[in-house]
């Protein structure tokens, strides 16, 4: 614990932009408000979804069967719900470039296995989840694998509105309720693994960047550490993970 206590001293303490306390408070905050503005403004009498609205631009098809209505209220959410998706894949994959350092912070140490073995950051979506659940790293298996849930958002916010005829013959724009229920469930779990990020991040805090292969010689290539018993006459990736 002193050493570590002096190594943050000497070097800094270093955490990815999208796992700081700051970046996480606000991201659930922002996605909480805005679950909250899309629940009041479906429900509220002025503005029901139900009732449908009107789409101010032409809803009816040109000869080229392309209808600037239903282009509109297809293309912006899916493109905000893209948005979403591609700010939580740059959390995910920062989470999965730190988790392995983490468990090196433990005073009994860890096995290779877990920690400088461990390829998160190289495998694919759902290989991620599975090899961190085999590992004991369950915050970072659930996070991987709401990531790859979260590619849903853009795919059911650019199909929830469409151009339909009332009654009256007016067209308005109707929104799928189902699909507006499982995309609200959706954006709820969005901000609440903001939450499950928060705690315990003390663990991830490095003397400096591990986003490149010289970055991780480099902090690697301590003097304790090259001679640390373990490390002597290994002869293959399978030695080093038994030892």
């Amino acid at each position: 614990i002193k050493a570590n206590m002096a190594m943050r001293a000497n070097y800094g303490r270093y955490l990815p932009f999208c796992l700081r306390s700051m970046v996480l408070y606000s991201s659930a905050l922002v996605s909480a408000l805005i679950v909250l503005g899309i629940l009041l403004a479906a429900f509220l009498p002025q503005t029901r979804l139900d009732k449908g609205f009107n789409p101010l631009l032409r809803a009816r098809p040109t000869d080229d069967a392309f209808s600037a209505a239903n282009f509109l209220y297809s293309f912006v959410p899916a493109f905000i719900g893209m948005v979403f998706f591609m700010l939580f894949q740059s959390v995910d994959q920062a989470l999965r470039r730190v988790q392995p350092w983490g468990d090196l912070m433990h005073v009994s140490g860890s096995p290779a296995r877990k920690s400088l073995l461990a390829d998160y950051a190289a495998c694919h979506p759902f290989q991620s989840a599975l090899s961190a659940a085999r590992n004991g790293h369950l915050r970072l298996s659930f996070i991987s694998l709401m990531t790859q849930l979260f590619a849903f958002i853009p795919i059911l916010a650019g199909g929830l509105l469409i151009a339909l005829t009332d009654t009256d013959g007016q067209v308005r724009m109707y929104a799928n309720i189902p699909l507006f229920g499982v995309l609200v469930a959706l954006m709820l779990i969005y901000a609440g693994c903001f939450v499950v990020l928060i705690p315990r991040r003390g663990q991830f805090e490095l003397p400096r960047p591990v986003e490149t292969l010289a970055a991780l010689m480099s902090l690697c290539s301590a003097r304790e550490l090259v001679r640390d018993p373990a490390f002597r006459a290994v002869r293959c990736r399978r030695d080093l993970k038994m030892r």
